[in-house]
């Protein structure tokens, strides 16, 4: 029995000793590279992708980002192994030949320094690259670099931009290139730059129709003269209404998906997949700001100010409110009818106020920590600390009084007197003063445009560095693009690329132009929608589909959205009529319904430019909320009743 039992445990014993070698096959094996290419990898790359120390096949061949020193290295034939690579960063070695790179149609990016070896780079004159750094490589002449590069002419319409130029940039440094636009009224450099006249590639704005031509020039000797031709842009005119109330547009992250929130009428909406949802009625006011917590985390806090004067944060009711009764939020803060001053700050996970100041009279719109008293004194905001952890905050009085003009930092009193108020956190803040005479404060470009940033003006029209006695002679150019009202992406999750003057992408550099006669160019994944009389861009976000929408107001107050999948378009806040007798079918409004309301409707459905329905919601016979032929069809029914 002994013997039995013996025989058994050593049985029991020799498999769980074998036990490990049957799950060998799990264990992550190493990809097959040179020892001090495989230890690159896992320091200054992205390869692991699981993060669990080790990189193996299928990870290294996904890899989109290669950044390697080559030396001591005699073949890179692993590099053919990658199979879409977008951004790949070499240097040293005596390696020749990166022709195979040709084979990556995903690279965008590419950079090869410190190589004495490579004198041929043709190989780059059929791939996609939109940069390319040839950094040490001497021995490469300015004729291969230009023999690889792709020259864009520009084909775009009044309100859009695209690219001329010359790609991969990288290749010239800012000081060599040169890049002009023969006739600026058909189209502009499109955004602010800090010198767009030396530029390999650049985004152009279609400013009119018409065509006209660039020159980039290397050395100040022509490389290129290319073409831009900008077409009429056809715009879709919305249904209006007339006399109601202009709605006001709030960031947000809490409520709204779209990072917006709309405030109409005394309702608070959030947009969300192309529809409007109501987050509170009797609404007076909505504030987004900062605050802190007891342990010092700095936190969002959206509020909601209330009709009745109460006031809601994060969607949670304030403890210490009870019996009070607020006229104003902002900045975080919340004051009550008699001018008292209460800061948020949120303690064991519940949002509540504390009492900071007496005698409230106005917010500075440039000033964010500042407001002013009753009696015209500044007023800054400093945090507050206990044993070095911010708890909240608390307001000091400058002696700063009637401030005429400010910027952050700075102010200038009734007497001319430029100051400047010195944070201490913690603390009482310090106001000195900087100059007299001041008339201007704020940010301006200067030397030439190729610098920003805060300067203050004498009366006789002299420019300094805010609160120093540095002169600077200010630029013509404007930090608003006179060509456009507004422009920009629509998220940054949208392949956004960086600042105006950085890289380029092959799309369109902006997703958006609102132009100075109000038209909206929206444009995404190829998809162009214009839209007449726009007052202002909101938002465009994905939704949990992956459907793009872009909502936007017109000029009536009206909000809507548009759809890039179905290229429909919808009111997505409800309009409030103006309170006057209205007649069905009467379109134009003038009191009554006839022929020309069926004429109207019928070019406003064909899209004939300027055709506007003054009172849309007249010629929604079907009441589905939408104008389609339909509704045309029982219109010419009612109208022959």
């Amino acid at each position: 029995m002994k013997r039995i039992f013996s025989t058994v445990l050593a049985a029991s014993v020799l498999l769980s000793v074998n036990a490990p070698a049957t799950y060998a096959d799990d264990t992550p094996k190493p990809v097959d590279l040179p020892d001090s290419i495989y230890q690159q990898l896992l320091e200054k790359c992205t390869t692991d992708a699981n993060e669990d120390g080790v990189i193996t096949e299928e990870e290294y061949c996904n890899s989109t980002y290669i950044n390697l020193d080559l030396d001591s290295i005699d073949s890179v034939d692993f590099l053919k192994r990658l199979k879409q690579p977008k951004s790949m960063f070499l240097c040293n070695g005596s390696i020749s030949d990166f022709s195979f790179l040709s084979q990556f149609r995903t690279l965008s990016k590419l950079q090869l320094s410190d190589m004495p070896n490579v004198t041929d780079i043709s190989f780059a004159k059929d791939m996609n690259l939109m940069t390319f750094y040839a950094v040490g490589l001497e021995q490469i002449t300015d004729e291969q670099k230009i023999d690889i590069m792709k020259f864009h002419d520009a084909d775009t319409s009044v309100g859009y931009s695209d690219m001329i130029g010359a790609t991969p940039t990288g290749m010239f440094t800012y000081e060599e290139l040169t890049l002009e636009i023969a006739d600026t009224s058909v189209a502009v450099y499109d955004a602010v730059m800090d010198n767009p006249a030396k530029v390999c590639a650049v985004s152009v704005f279609g400013k009119s129709a018409g065509s006209t031509e660039y020159v980039l020039k290397l050395h100040d000797k022509e490389i290129h003269r290319g073409r831009i031709n900008v077409a009429e842009t056809s715009a879709t005119v919305l249904p209006s209404v007339q006399g109601q109330s202009m709605p006001q547009v709030y960031d947000s992250t809490f409520y709204s998906s779209a990072d917006k929130v709309i405030l109409k009428d005394g309702t608070l909406y959030r947009l969300k997949g192309g529809k409007s949802e109501v987050i509170a009625e009797n609404t007076a006011s909505f504030d987004r700001d900062y605050t802190y917590d007891e342990t010092g985390e700095f936190i969002t806090i959206e509020t909601i100010l209330y009709n009745d004067g109460t006031v809601e944060v994060n969607g949670e009711k304030v403890i210490g409110t009870d019996g009070l009764h607020f006229k104003t939020i902002g900045r975080g803060m919340c004051i009550t009818d008699s001018g008292d001053v209460y800061s948020i700050h949120r303690v064991k996970g519940q949002y509540m106020v504390e009492l900071i100041y007496n005698g409230f009279s106005r917010f500075l719109e440039n000033s964010s920590m500042n407001f002013i008293s009753d009696t015209g004194e500044l007023v800054q905001i400093e945090l507050k600390k206990d044993e070095n952890t911010t708890i909240g905050y608390q307001a000091f009085a400058t002696g700063i009084m009637n401030v005429t003009d400010s910027y952050h930092s700075y102010f200038i009193d009734e007497n001319k007197v430029l100051w400047e108020v010195v944070r201490r956190v913690g603390g009482k803040p310090s106001a000195k003063k900087c100059a007299e005479d001041v008339v201007f404060v704020g940010y301006r470009h200067y030397s030439g445009g190729n610098v920003y940033g805060c300067v203050h003006i004498t009366s006789d029209g002299t420019a300094y560095r805010a609160g120093t006695a540095s002169k600077v002679v200010l630029s013509d150019d404007n930090i608003s693009n006179p060509d456009y009202k507004t422009a920009g992406r629509f998220v940054l999750e949208f392949n956004y690329s960086g600042s105006a003057g950085g890289y380029i992408s092959p799309e369109n550099e902006y997703n958006y132009h609102l132009t100075n006669d109000n038209v909206l160019c929206l444009e995404y994944d190829g998809n162009k929608a214009a839209f007449a009389d726009v007052d202002s861009y909101i938002a465009a976000r994905k939704d949990d589909n992956g459907t793009v929408y872009a909502y936007f107001m017109t000029t009536d107050g009206s909000i809507w959205q548009y759809c890039f999948e179905t290229k429909a378009f919808e009111e997505v806040v409800p309009s409030e009529q103006q309170q006057i007798e209205t007649i069905s079918g009467d379109v134009d409004m003038d009191g009554k319904f006839d022929v020309s309301d069926v004429i109207t409707l019928q070019k406003w459905l064909l899209g004939v430019p300027d055709t506007k329905l003054k009172n849309w919601k007249e010629s929604d016979f079907s009441g589905d909320g939408r104008l389609d032929v339909f509704d045309l069809c029982l219109m010419k029914k009612e109208l022959i009743k």
